[in-house]
């Protein structure tokens, strides 16, 4: 690693890095603020993206570096592997298929100056195809319903509460104060979906967090997309994460019927996708009844 401890730490998750690292990578180096570091966590890909990481690392030995997991643990465990092994005072996360804003960094530097409470800051989005070209109109609700959430002002239990109920925060826009990320435990590694959602619940009810109503992120949507190629796996791993907010958060409980209910049918909806949805039924009834336990 660099001896010099940059401001932020980017941490950029890779397994199977597609044809759009290159542009994430270079969205990242044409950032208005320069004080940063970029470290690559290869999730131990078959193929040639540890070759196209070390380029990139070579190119920029005092900007870049790379660790290379030796077994596949998920985005989580990339994450965390990446946050242990660096120094900075704040982190940020970008995937491999997504862009940042020029000037990211520089807005979420300014807010966390003039907000010193915030331990997390994050942004809006904006959507984009395979080319990269803007999806209009897309990310429209989803922004706008951030911008009914006083982040700021709004008290720590019904912040929780909030992002129980919908998650509004997205990893790839944040940045977080290194201190307050460990002390509130990190990513779970354990959850294979729902993880960010664990996280932003139990983050938020103990520390700040703002917003900035400005769209500084690309979120790239194709068809290859994690969420797509393992939807029915993320689902279940998002009943996992409901397990858990469920046995630390128990004044959630009350009031999550919806939550409940809505994660049920992504897993149906998931294993209908899939060509072998005859053989999860049994799956399927084991759901239901983890669901009925979780109701009492």
């Amino acid at each position: 690693m660099t001896s010099h401890h940059p401001v932020v730490e980017i941490v950029l998750p890779t397994f199977r890095a597609g044809p759009w690292l290159d542009q994430s990578v270079q969205s990242v180096l044409v950032q208005s603020v320069d004080d940063w570091h970029l470290t690559f966590v290869d999730d131990a890909s078959p193929d040639d993206t540890v070759d196209r990481i070390r380029a990139w690392c070579e190119e920029h030995p005092s900007r870049m570096d790379f660790i290379q997991r030796d077994r596949c643990g998920g985005a989580a465990a990339a994450r965390m592997t990446a946050v242990e092994a660096t120094n900075s005072e704040y982190i940020g996360f970008i995937d491999q298929d997504d862009r940042w804003k020029p000037e990211k960094l520089e807005h979420q530097f300014e807010r966390f100056a003039s907000c010193q409470s915030a331990a997390a800051i994050h942004t809006d989005v904006e959507f984009i195809d395979q080319t990269g070209r803007i999806i209009h109109g897309r990310a429209q609700e989803e922004n706008q319903r951030r911008a009914t959430i006083d982040y700021r002002n709004l008290d720590a239990q019904l912040m929780s509460a909030n992002l129980y109920r919908i998650n509004t925060i997205r990893i790839v826009s944040s940045m977080v104060r290194r201190k307050q990320f460990l002390e509130g435990g990190g990513f779970d590694t354990t959850l294979s979906g729902g993880e960010d959602w664990e996280f932003w619940v139990r983050f938020s009810a103990g520390f700040g967090i703002d917003h900035i109503q400005k769209p500084l992120i690309e979120r790239r949507l194709h068809a290859a997309n994690t969420v797509s190629v393992r939807r029915y796996q993320r689902a279940c791993g998002a009943l996992q994460a409901l397990a858990k907010i469920h046995r630390e958060n128990p004044h959630l409980r009350s009031h999550s019927h919806t939550v409940r209910t809505q994660r049920l049918w992504d897993v149906i909806r998931a294993a209908r996708r899939t060509r072998r949805w005859p053989k999860l039924a049994l799956r399927l009834a084991q759901l239901f009844a983890h669901y009925l336990r979780l109701t009492l």
